[in-house]
């Protein structure tokens, strides 16, 4: 079994009691600060999804170790912290910002992606920084799209915060598929948007043998700039049901992108 992660001082003392064969390797540097992120990451989800002591000790003993790699001044976070609560206050009262209107702010008007999620009449679901929702010009039956909530365009602006986000808004979505009744949908479609090419796709959709069946498999693609094919400039991650039989022969997937090149 594969781990790929970093581990307690004391894990390989047990796992050669144990009897377990294992292999390890000391990391420094830059790769031990990655992996260092990455555990502080894998322990609040692990206690987010559990809310339990033993978990919130976890995450205390790999801040601990952040405070003393990067020589953190334990007083001088406290000072901080005793600041912010006076000047912000704290997250007691459970207050939950929605919105914010900046007149300086093109982003809402320019960009159909972000105006889509501000109407909020085609999200089908969400978490704190993604949403998804059905494309307009499906593909397949259950063709969907997930879409940061921040306006950015390319697959590299994306931050480490938001790559631990858009796993699980992924993984939600196809989940959330099965229980969707796709010719619903693809209807309130065609009576909200009545466009031509919309209403065309719509439509095969609405007529397609693989309506609300459940897919043989996926393909996850992103158009990562304009000569890879996208046409709005705001990222956006494509979840496209496959089905045996939707294609004479699916070998090669996402290679037939390219003429003569998928079949090899």
């Amino acid at each position: 079994m594969r781990h790929d992660k970093l581990i307690r001082d004391g894990i390989p003392a047990i796992l050669n009691e144990k009897g377990i064969k294992y292999s390890s390797h000391l990391i420094v540097g830059k790769k031990y600060e990655e992996a260092l992120k990455a555990k502080l990451i894998e322990e609040v989800y692990e206690f987010v999804d559990k809310m339990d002591p033993e978990e919130m000790a976890d995450v205390e003993t790999v801040l601990d170790t952040i405070y003393n790699y990067y020589r953190i001044d334990r007083d001088e976070v406290r000072r901080l912290k005793e600041s912010k609560l006076a000047k912000r206050g704290g997250f007691e009262k459970g207050i939950f910002l929605d919105e914010t209107h900046r007149s300086n702010s093109q982003n809402y008007e320019n960009c159909f992606f972000c105006k889509t999620y501000h109407d909020g009449k085609e999200v089908f679901s969400e978490n704190q920084f993604f949403y998804s929702r059905f494309d307009r010009f499906p593909v397949e039956p259950g063709h969907l799209e997930v879409i940061p909530k921040r306006h950015f365009a390319n697959l590299d602006d994306m931050t480490q915060l938001e790559w631990n986000f858009i796993l699980p808004m992924i993984k939600e979505t196809v989940n959330k598929i099965n229980e969707s009744d796709l010719r619903k949908v693809y209807k309130d479609l065609q009576t909200d948007f009545p466009e031509g090419k919309s209403m065309r796709l719509l439509e095969e959709a609405l007529n397609s043998p693989f309506l609300n069946k459940t897919p043989d498999a996926r393909n996850h693609f992103i158009n990562d700039g304009r000569a890879a094919g996208r046409t709005i400039d705001h990222f956006h991650w494509h979840i496209l049901p496959r089905y045996n039989g939707d294609v004479e022969n699916p070998r090669g997937g996402g290679r037939h992108i390219i003429p003569g090149k998928g079949s090899y």
